[in-house]
């Protein structure tokens, strides 16, 4: 357990607040909670604490992660043994290739609406004051993606507990396709005006699992 008594995270993917919440903006937003863990979280920048753990875990889930970026990330590193930080800011690139655009740290939020079994994404304009959603399953909580990326409006990631109950993707996401009575909520997100938005072809809309920057309250 990294954290509080209160807050913390069991290397489970999940943030986990427990006991009575007395201010939500203080106690339960992200900027908070990667500041118990040792990090930080602020608009352009976030540190990761990443201890002697290790930095890939594209064999599970998530991008793969070729040679080249790999030993590009690892160099972005500092400090040794259980001290170990990721540092990401706004304009550095997340790439060794010297042709790659300027990442910048984006946060999107999938949240549910529980009175129609729906659900729909948002880029996070504040990240570090989000209040994310309380509820102790998921969903209805919150699936929240940490990207260090080139500038987008929408994310291709999704949370595993989500995607195992989409109605459209469970499957992919391990579901037996003649199961389909555990597939029951719907994405509701207009990735086709999003898309227009963004000028990328709508094509671009989520379509594969990955959820390696998964936090769920």
């Amino acid at each position: 357990k990294i954290g509080t008594a209160s807050l913390h995270e069991h290397n489970d993917k999940r943030i986990h607040l427990e006991g009575v919440v007395v201010n939500e903006h203080e106690d339960a937003t992200l900027g908070n909670f990667m500041h118990v863990i040792d990090g930080n979280l602020e608009r352009g920048s976030m540190t990761i604490p990443v201890g002697q753990n290790n930095l890939f875990e594209d064999d599970q889930d998530g991008d793969i992660v070729d040679t080249s970026n790999r030993t590009y990330i690892e160099s972005m590193v500092r400090g040794s043994g259980n001290a170990r930080y990721l540092d990401l800011m706004n304009g550095e690139s997340c790439s060794g290739n010297a042709d790659a655009q300027p990442a910048e740290v984006q946060v999107f939020v999938y949240r549910f609406d529980k009175d129609n079994d729906t659900y729909s994404q948002t880029k996070l304009d504040d990240p570090a004051n989000y209040v994310y959603s309380p509820y102790s399953n998921v969903p209805p909580g919150d699936c929240i993606i940490f990207e260090f990326d080139s500038p987008k409006d929408f994310t291709d990631k999704l949370c595993l507990q989500y995607g195992l109950k989409d109605t459209k993707r469970c499957v992919e996401f391990g579901v037996p396709a003649n199961e389909p009575e555990h597939c029951n909520i719907t994405d509701t997100t207009d990735y086709t005006k999003l898309s227009e938005q963004a000028g990328v072809d709508v094509q671009e809309a989520p379509s594969s699992q990955s959820d390696s920057t998964e936090r769920s309250n």
